[in-house]
């Protein structure tokens, strides 16, 4: 996938060039992802320099995303309609915590709190070629990406478990004894701790309840997003 961010001539490139985090990094692709019907958005994000993937189908975008991609979503309201929950939704499943910006001509309170209880972090009203917009875009890919506990980070480290680590880390998650998972599972109690410790390893924590801290803190930190009960589908 092409690198796609903040152009160079963008007046607002001048801040990045003192940050080393965001443009020497070689190791995540860096993308804003836009779902809409007329290219609206993307007129708008391409008048700030911004650069941008255009998609009208949640399932076409899902499909070119991996863990090392950051950045943000932006959904066109007005487009999506009462599908913005379920689309919402499946973004966060294929995407743990990637922030999520909602876009709509209506500003009245009930249509920004319909959207921000969907599953939104932010909120803009068009139009949108406004500095304002860019730099909630930004913001949104700084939250992203930024820190130990990013949502970037936790994606990675999901990715990183295998597929039976992963169903023992949501059962454990759900409140599954050890034993019962074992039960379930139809497998040895020994079996089910080697996974569950290897999981929590790869997690980088020591305990179910640190793990439950650390996606709880990096769910927070993308504001919107709460994944924490979706771990096996959000880690692909």
């Amino acid at each position: 996938m092409q690198q796609l961010f903040t152009r160079p001539e963008s007046p607002l490139f001048q801040r990045d060039v003192a940050r080393s985090d965001i443009l020497q990094s070689h190791s995540e692709r860096k993308a804003i992802f836009i779902i809409e019907a007329y290219g609206e958005i993307t007129a708008a994000c391409n008048k700030l320099q911004l650069d941008c993937e255009r998609y009208t189908k949640v399932n076409d975008l899902i499909s070119r995303l991996s863990p090392d991609i950051t950045g943000c979503v932006i959904l066109d309201v007005d487009f999506l309609g009462n599908d913005l929950p379920s689309a919402i939704g499946q973004l966060q499943r294929a995407m743990f915590a990637m922030p999520a910006i909602a876009v709509a001509a209506d500003a009245r309170t009930a249509s920004v709190m319909a959207a921000l209880r969907a599953g939104a972090t932010d909120f803009c009203t068009k139009p949108l070629a406004t500095n304002e917009f860019a730099e909630t875009v930004r913001a949104a890919c700084d939250r992203d990406r930024n820190g130990n506990l990013s949502p970037l980070s936790i994606r990675r480290r999901l990715a990183s478990l295998t597929s039976r680590e992963r169903e023992v880390v949501d059962y454990c998650i759900e409140g599954s004894s050890t034993k019962s998972i074992a039960r379930r599972l139809s497998v040895t109690y020994q079996t089910i701790d080697k996974h569950r410790k290897r999981a929590l390893r790869k997690m980088e924590v020591d305990s179910t309840v640190a793990l439950l801290k650390v996606l709880t803190q990096a769910s927070h930190k993308s504001l919107g997003f709460q994944g924490i009960a979706s771990l096996r589908s959000a880690a692909g």
